[in-house]
C-alpha cells in the first residue's frame, strides 16, 4: 500500500471517529449497562435469564463479569439483543491518527537526535537542536512520508 494511501486512509477515518468525541464523555452506569437497562425496563433477573435460556444465577454472574470486564463480546451482543438493543464496539484513538503517527516519528527522531548529540559531546562538541526546529521537522516529514516497515518497532 503506498504511503499517499495511508495518509487517505487515515484522514477518512479520522473523519468517521470524530463522531465518536461525545463517547468519550459518556460514563457507564455504576451497576453496568446490563442490570441498568434491564432495571429501567422494569425486567427482572428471572425475566431476562428466561429470555435467554439460561438460569438467573449466571444473568447475575454476567452482570458483575461486565463490571470486571470480564464478559465477552459475543455474550454482551447476545444480552443486548435480549433488551433489544444493539451492542456499539469500536477501538476510538484518544486523538487523530495523523497525530499518533506524527508522534510516532516525533519519538523516532528525538532517540536518533539524542543518540546524535552524545556523541557529538564524546568529541567535546554539542548540537543544540533548539535551532535546527526546520530541519528536526523535516526529519520528522520525511519519516513519516516514508513509513520504512520498522515505524513501529521497539522503543526507538
Amino acid at each position: 500500500m503506498s504511503r499517499k494511501n495511508l495518509y487517505l486512509i487515515r484522514e477518512q477515518l479520522d473523519d468517521t471517529l470524530e463522531r465518536f468525541d461525545p463517547v468519550f464523555e459518556l460514563e457507564p452506569p455504576s451497576k453496568g449497562w446490563i442490570r441498568t437497562i434491564r432495571g429501567a425496563l422494569g425486567m427482572s433477573g428471572r425475566q431476562l435469564a428466561e429470555r435467554l435460556g439460561l438460569s438467573k444465577q449466571s444473568v447475575a454472574r454476567m452482570e458483575r463479569d461486565e463490571l470486571t470486564g470480564a464478559l465477552s463480546l459475543k455474550t454482551l451482543r447476545r444480552l443486548a439483543e435480549s433488551l433489544d438493543c444493539e451492542l456499539v464496539y469500536g477501538i476510538v484513538p484518544r486523538t487523530s491518527l495523523d497525530n499518533v503517527v506524527y508522534d510516532r516519528a516525533r519519538t523516532i527522531v528525538a532517540g536518533r537526535l539524542d543518540h546524535t548529540n552524545e556523541t557529538i559531546e564524546t568529541d567535546g562538541e554539542v548540537v543544540d537542536p533548539a535551532g535546527h526546529e526546520e530541519i528536526i521537522w523535516g526529519m520528522i516529514d520525511d519519516l513519516v512520508s516514508r513509513m520504512p516497515a520498522d515505524f513501529w518497532d521497539g522503543e526507538q
